[in-house]
């Protein structure tokens, strides 16, 4: 299988196996919107620092059987999230409302997700679909890549990717129209 052509599900899996070319093609496809997101965290004075600080974690996750399996990009955006706050963390000048955002050191950063979504009904639709269509939305609405960008990050074809999105965003909705009704209880019941 060509490397350049494997989904990151795929190269996740490689290395999980051990596979150092995997994590060398992760890196290429990843590195520079990590250092992006890390430019956007408050406070970072060396992005580049940062991203590759933070992408060596997540290699060591992996080695230590833990890290991502499915889509990897919003895993790393965690680490590097979470990386720049802690290098931000002064107990000296840490408010009460900084605190709350500091993140356990222990917490997975798909728990972080969670925590930082809350338990509200969003993250509950978006918790309940599928990892896949979770991994095509992100890549789409949040990130905003292009179809033929996510087809390379998922090992699928662009127009693949642009029908999975318009379902996987019809799936959102439903999720979030049946999540909401739970939390408010049906109408007409009581």
């Amino acid at each position: 299988m060509s490397l350049r052509r494997a989904s990151d599900h795929d190269l996740l899996a490689l290395l999980h196996d051990g596979d150092s070319p995997a994590a060398a093609e992760l890196w290429k496809r990843h590195y520079r919107s990590g250092v992006t997101a890390a430019a956007a965290q408050p406070g970072v004075t060396d992005p580049e620092g940062l991203a590759s600080e933070a992408f060596v974690r997540v290699l060591e996750q992996v080695r230590n059987q833990g890290g991502p399996t499915g889509a990897f990009r919003p895993y790393y955006f965690t680490i590097v999230r979470n990386q720049a706050k802690q290098d931000l963390r002064d107990p000296r000048t840490t408010d009460l409302d900084s605190a709350a955002e500091l993140q356990d050191p222990a917490e997975q950063p798909d728990q972080v997700i969670q925590r930082k979504l809350g338990q509200g009904v969003l993250a509950s639709a978006y918790a309940s679909l599928p990892q896949r269509t979770q991994a095509i939305l992100w890549y789409t609405e949040v990130e905003s890549l292009k179809p033929r960008e996510v087809a390379l990050l998922l090992g699928l074809k662009p127009n693949t990717v642009s029908a999975r999105a318009t379902r996987a965003r019809r799936a959102l909705r439903e999720a979030w129209v049946a999540q909401h009704v739970a939390a408010v209880g049906a109408p007409g019941a009581a």
